[in-house]
């Protein structure tokens, strides 16, 4: 779902009015988005999340950086602009694949950010010889704290994920090399 929200935002982010959306609650946005979108590619995203029957995309894959390692470092960091050609490039290569048309606003491909989510801001009070206190970062302090929050959290929580619409994940995850033809669109 937030995916599919992110990609409908962006579909429509010309037509953004800052004040409106801010001052606006859940049910205003999501009355905003609506119309915002009608017409236009982000339309069924819309109202896939807020119609009246809830239609979400499938996963259709997900990459982590122990079992997909290539896959997960060429593709986290990325910018969303990015991450919107590497959704369309693979749209293409699978239609292609698989022989039909698959929307390439319909087929999301999520990726950790460049910006770490995890931190550890917490200090510590540390004795100080002579009998001084100093207060220090806990992750300065602490190799574990520092590697979990700035080495392994993203690169071992956070996936790189493939959405599509159920009927397309199903084939998707059946052509066999979603791993290959990820990479190739990423170039």
């Amino acid at each position: 779902a937030t995916a599919m929200l992110q990609r409908a935002v962006w579909i429509v982010r010309d037509r953004l009015d800052v004040a409106t959306i801010l001052a606006s609650d859940d049910h205003g946005f999501a009355g905003w988005l609506t119309t915002a979108a009608a017409g236009s590619s982000a339309a069924p995203l819309v109202a896939g999340l807020f119609g009246p029957t809830r239609r979400l995309l499938k996963r259709a894959g997900s990459f982590d950086a122990m079992r997909a390692p290539e896959v997960h470092a060429t593709l986290s960091g990325r910018g969303y602009a990015a991450m919107v050609d590497v959704s369309g490039r693979l749209a293409a290569a699978l239609s292609r694949r698989i022989g039909r048309p698959i929307d390439a606003d319909g087929l999301i491909v999520d990726a950790p950010p460049a910006k770490r989510e995890v931190e550890f801001l917490l200090q510590v009070r540390e004795q100080a010889s002579g009998g001084r206190d100093a207060w220090r970062n806990l992750s300065d302090l602490s190799p574990v704290v520092r590697s979990l929050a700035h080495e392994q959290f993203d690169s071992l929580v956070k996936r790189v994920r493939v959405f599509a619409a159920p009927a397309d994940a199903v084939e998707i995850t059946a052509c066999g090399d979603l791993h290959n033809l990820l990479l190739a669109a990423a170039d």
